[in-house]
């Protein structure tokens, strides 16, 4: 079995991590909007010259697509530390 399909099954064991849902495609979007939105605002940050802040935002862009992936296939999370470990694991 592939290890993230292991790290997968570790998260839906408590769910503080993750629980699994019904797929929301209407909420799916509703992520994919505010992650376009937080992209344009990391363009005109950028033109601007204020890094830091654009890549704050930029990562609440990619945030939000994860999001929007957990939402389509049918997964919730409360907690951003457990996203986060799931979207950027190496397993």
């Amino acid at each position: 079995m592939p290890q993230i399909d292991e790290h997968l099954k570790w998260c839906l064991k408590d769910q503080r991590r993750l629980i699994k849902t019904r797929p929301n495609l209407d909420l799916a979007q509703k992520h994919v909007k505010k992650s376009e939105y937080n992209y344009g605002v990391v363009q005109t940050l950028e033109r601007l010259k204020i890094y830091d802040w654009a890549l704050n935002v930029g990562f609440y862009a990619i945030y939000h697509c994860f999001l929007a992936i957990l939402a389509k296939y049918g997964y919730e999370s409360k907690s951003s530390l457990y996203n986060n470990c799931l979207a950027f694991s190496d397993k």
